[in-house]
């Protein structure tokens, strides 16, 4: 009764420890998406600017 226990306790632990590092590694990319939108919004935006100053 305690193996029992004590092996689905490890697998439930080891299973969402991995989903904590798949759901890490999913934000970190979300993160970065976003930041490379912002930069490329402000890049078109100086831009436009600049091309309407001529």
């Amino acid at each position: 009764m305690a193996l029992e226990l004590a092996k689905s306790t490890h697998f439930s632990y080891t299973r969402s420890s991995s989903i904590a590092q798949i759901y890490a590694g999913h934000k970190k990319t979300i993160l970065q998406d976003s930041l490379h939108q912002f930069l490329w919004v402000i890049s078109v935006n100086l831009q436009s600017k600049l091309t309407n100053l001529k």
